[in-house]
C-alpha cells in the first residue's frame, strides 16, 4: 500500500493512506533511501479517519492518518531515554478536550454531582483544567475525559487552584494529579500524547 509521510522522528512516523491499518498490528515499512530502499518493522499505534477525497470517476475514498512506531531501530539505552522524556512531557491538545469529575466514589467526598471541565494541558501524571467551579486543594474525585476517540477514566486530586485572569465570568485554572491510573488507561493516554508529539 502507498502512503504519504506527514512527519518523522526517531521513534516513529505519521502517515496518510487510503488503507485502514489495525492498531497493534505489525507492518514492513519501505523507505526510499538512495539505491537501496530501507525496510523497517513498524507497529501501527493509532489510525483515524482524516478526510475523504473524490476521484475523477466519482468514487469517494477515505483517507486515514496513522501513527507508526519503529520496532527495532533504537538501542535499549536510547529507548530508556525516550521513555523518560515521554513520561515528563506536557502537551497542549490541538482541539478542545472536555471531561467531567464525580466525587461520589472517593472519600472524603467533596462533590455530590458531576461537573464539566475543559483540558488545557495534559501529561501522563496529570493535567491543567479550566472549570466554572472553584475546588479545594487536595480534593479527590473520579475523572472522565475523552482525548481523541478514546475515553479515559482515573481517580484524581487537586494540586493547585488559581482564578483565570480577565475572564468575563468566574473561571478557575485547576491542577489535577492522576492517582493510581490503571495501566490500560495509561496506555490510552500514551497513545493520544504520541499523536500530538509525532
Amino acid at each position: 500500500m502507498d502512503a504519504n509521510v506527514l512527519n518523522l522522528s526517531l521513534t516513529g512516523m505519521a502517515i496518510e493512506t487510503a488503507n485502514k491499518l489495525k492498531p497493534g498490528a505489525e507492518y514492513a515499512l519501505c523507505l526510499p533511501t538512495g539505491d537501496e530502499p530501507m525496510s523497517l518493522p513498524v507497529e501501527a499505534r493509532w489510525c483515524n479517519l482524516a478526510r475523504t477525497i473524490k476521484r475523477p470517476n466519482g468514487d469517494v475514498v477515505p483517507i486515514y492518518r496513522v501513527g507508526l512506531r519503529f520496532s527495532e531501530v533504537l538501542t535499549a539505552q536510547a529507548r530508556e531515554l525516550l521513555t523518560f522524556m515521554e513520561n515528563h512531557i506536557v502537551v497542549e491538545p490541538h482541539t478542545r478536550v472536555f471531561g467531567r469529575f464525580d466525587g461520589g466514589g472517593i472519600e472524603p467526598v467533596n462533590l455530590e454531582e458531576q461537573r464539566n471541565f475543559s483540558v488545557k494541558r495534559l501529561s501522563l501524571s496529570g493535567m491543567l483544567i479550566e472549570s466554572l467551579m472553584e475546588m479545594a486543594i487536595d480534593s479527590r474525585f473520579d475523572l472522565s475525559f475523552q482525548p481523541g476517540e478514546t475515553q479515559i477514566e482515573t481517580p484524581g486530586r487537586v494540586t493547585f487552584v488559581r482564578p483565570k485572569p480577565h475572564s468575563p465570568e468566574p473561571r478557575w485554572n485547576i491542577g489535577v494529579q492522576f492517582l493510581n491510573m490503571a495501566q490500560s488507561e495509561v496506555a490510552k493516554l500514551e497513545d493520544y500524547i504520541e499523536t500530538l508529539i509525532e
